[in-house]
């Protein structure tokens, strides 16, 4: 039977064993993938192969990981300094830092003791929690039509026929990013199907997680325009000055799905477009493909419809929505906020802690390094 010290040396040589496996594969792999990729901005001046082998291999060592959106963020580009952008590992790992030390500072003397300080994103984490903190201070957010917990329908014997009598609705885990094991379920005759093949609400919420259940909300029409097959929202980052008052990040962007896919998560395929202060989209929108290479584009590739000057419906008001929101989350520095906006005006359908500082200097080509020192003082 092994002892405790020996226990712990094969924990430590496993972890080490695992960096090391890492190690190989990014410098094996994804470096020199990240190095072949083609150029996003092929109109300027590109700086050498092993320039950006030097790089990138520089990223890697000093974040512990590589910087996939490299050449989306045009670092590949003759003149782009490495320290004018965040990429999302440093930013994460910096956000998870600042958390704990603001939850620390917020603690009682006994959670200091027992250094179980408080966290101010819980009620952003799970989806339903969020909704119900919402709705009760009166902020337009979509629905949940029911919810599971333990794996069990809560009041099955009302939510079961609210569901039935649908024709369609969403069904997600309460604590999932980035659209994962999100299904759009359809209802014929009170039977369920989702893509295609017949399901059971036991077998939507096998798994161990929670979910909840929600309607399908419809876009704007000027919006459907550009892509009805997903619901295309607006990402607003909201943040705290340090005077306390509350203004935009940058003016965000919309995330906008491709036919057919039920979600516009970049992570899925979604293209990222930039909105300028006016509400309007800019020229470009953004993607990656397989091998992550950045790809932009001046239209939708299905629809075809131009992103640049195209007006936002309801901007103004959804910052404003956003804004609002904000202010019930008075020790949060920043959110990013996914807004739905729809026929009557905005909703809410999520707010998340960490809001990819990546995909937003992308699509303005613009480093957030002076904002985030700015913000959070550092």
């Amino acid at each position: 039977m092994l002892d405790e010290s020996s226990i712990a040396r094969e924990k430590t040589a496993g972890r080490l064993r695992t960096s090391l496996r890492f190690l190989r594969w990014h410098l094996g792999h994804t470096i020199p993938m990240i190095v072949r990729h083609a150029s996003t901005y092929p109109e300027l001046p590109r700086k050498s192969k092993f320039r950006r082998l030097v790089e990138n291999l520089y990223i890697y060592f000093r974040n512990g990981a590589p910087c996939a959106a490299y050449d989306g963020l045009g670092l590949d580009i003759k003149g782009r300094k490495l320290d004018d952008f965040v990429d999302n590992v440093a930013w994460i790992r910096f956000l998870l830092r600042h958390l704990t030390e603001d939850g620390m500072e917020s603690a009682t003397p006994m959670q200091k003791l027992t250094r179980i300080g408080t966290c101010p994103i819980l009620l952003l984490q799970d989806k339903f929690c969020f909704w119900s903190f919402m709705d009760r201070h009166g902020i337009p957010v979509v629905p949940i039509l029911a919810h599971t917990v333990g794996g069990k329908l809560v009041k099955g014997e009302e939510a079961l026929p609210k569901l039935r009598n649908l024709e369609r609705f969403f069904v997600k885990p309460v604590a999932a990013n980035c659209g994962s094991k999100a299904s759009i379920v359809v209802v014929k005759g009170g039977d369920f199907t989702v893509d295609g093949h017949k399901t059971s609400i036991d077998e939507m919420i096998a798994g161990g997680d929670d979910f909840i259940f929600q309607p399908v909300i419809e876009n704007h029409a000027d919006i459907k325009k550009i892509n009805p097959s997903s619901l295309n929202t607006l990402r607003l980052v909201t943040c705290r000055r340090k005077d306390g008052t509350l203004e935009l990040w940058d003016p965000g962007m919309m995330r906008i799905g491709r036919a057919n896919a039920n979600v516009d998560n970049f992570a899925k395929g979604g293209i990222g477009v930039g909105i300028d202060p006016s509400g309007r989209l800019k020229k470009y929108g953004y993607s990656h493909d397989r091998e992550l290479n950045y790809v932009k584009t001046e239209s939708h590739p299905d629809s075809k419809v131009l992103f640049e000057g195209y007006a936002v419906p309801f901007y103004a008001e959804s910052v404003e929505l956003a804004l609002k929101a904000h202010a019930l989350f008075p020790r949060l520095l920043t959110v990013g906020w996914d807004v739905a906006v729809t026929q009557d005006g905005p909703m809410l359908v999520e707010g998340n802690h960490d809001w990819d500082i990546e995909m937003l200097q992308v699509v303005h080509q613009k480093g957030a390094v002076g904002r985030f020192r700015e913000i959070y003082r550092k």
